[in-house]
């Protein structure tokens, strides 16, 4: 996998999406980050900052307000083993 032009292992980095559909709040990643500096989550293209916008509890990422109705979601992060 490529990112930004650099070689990323893909057994490491991941990467999982969702679209918003105005209500619901809690997403379930596939795998559980290394820590939150290890967690990228943008809606719509724009990153999103952790606190202010979502919050991270093993898998689960909470945000304070619903992506609308056909926002796409991208949570790329580094797994713990």
């Amino acid at each position: 996998m490529k990112l930004n032009g650099l070689f990323i292992d893909p057994d490491i980095f991941k990467i999982n999406t969702a679209d918003g559909d105005g209500v619901t709040v809690i997403y379930t990643l596939t795998n559980t980050p290394i820590g939150v500096g290890a967690l990228w989550v943008y809606v719509d293209g724009i990153k999103r900052t952790w606190t202010q916008d979502y919050t991270i509890s093993g898998k689960d990422v909470t945000f304070v307000t619903a992506p609308a109705l056909g926002q796409k979601i991208e949570f790329n992060y580094i797994k713990k083993d």
